[in-house]
């Protein structure tokens, strides 16, 4: 699962590590499920492991299944918020960015996050924000 966090009219980005399969890739925050978890329990546990800040989730707005050629993923995509916690420390990734949704094209992403990227960069942020419903 991941986490889409929008602050600012910017969302938070990440850079995985270079000795990392997807050396380098960009992404959205996240990870894995560990057994006995659900996704909203793992994904409070991976921010506060990668990044050492609370959030908030709220709704998933993205699921996406990909297949890549030794691993097969399901990615869920959580509108999250910060909330606090202690200055947020790349733990995990080389780097961190706030970007713009228009700004996404310029970054390597990995295949798996093409199709949340193609939605963001289409309005999906403002879809989001101007709804009747909030999404927390």
């Amino acid at each position: 699962m991941a986490a889409l966090i929008y602050k600012d009219n910017k969302i938070l980005i990440a850079q995985r590590p270079e000795k990392d399969p997807f050396a380098l890739k960009w992404e959205f925050p996240g990870g894995k499920v560990k057994v006995g978890e659900d996704d909203r329990t793992a994904l409070l546990r991976e921010i506060e492991e990668e990044l050492k800040v609370s959030v908030k989730i709220g709704k998933c707005v993205f699921e996406i299944d990909h297949d890549y050629p030794n691993l097969s993923v399901r990615l869920a995509f959580y509108w999250c918020e910060i909330l606090g916690g202690r200055q947020m420390t790349p733990c995990f990734h080389r780097c961190l960015e706030w970007v713009s949704p228009k700004e996404l094209e310029k970054y390597n992403f990995l295949e798996a996050d093409q199709p949340v990227l193609k939605q963001l960069r289409r309005g999906f942020v403002d879809k989001i924000l101007n709804a009747q419903t909030s999404p927390f």
